[in-house]
């Protein structure tokens, strides 16, 4: 059986060479030069796990490999997201016009 493989390009890649998930994270490091220890596999969504057989995926799956790479904020605190409103600073209100009454204006 076949299956599709998504990593820096497309290729399809036979079972009968890489009969488990372990198999195919070795043949993929060495074909693209990545890190073995962080290779994840993920089919549909769902992470494929080292000991599973490639032989009991669908016949038509596509798996994508990916590399995690660190990060995850942008600016500042990730618990402070969203929170505007103690950031903005308090402006005092002004004090209105008087206005005269339209009894007096006549």
């Amino acid at each position: 059986m076949q299956l599709v493989v998504k990593s820096f390009d497309t290729r399809v890649i036979d079972t009968n060479n890489c009969p488990t998930a372990a198999n195919l994270k070795i043949l993929l490091a060495n074909l693209d030069n990545l890190p073995l220890d962080s290779l994840q596999l993920y089919n549909c969504g769902s992470l494929i796990s080292d000991c599973q057989s490639l032989a009991s995926l669908p016949s038509d799956a596509c798996i994508d490999v990916v590399v995690p790479v660190l990060g995850g904020k942008v600016h500042g605190s990730l618990a402070r997201a969203g929170k505007v409103r103690g950031q903005t600073p308090k402006v005092e209100k002004q004090e209105k016009k008087k206005v005269t009454p339209r009894e007096s204006q006549t």
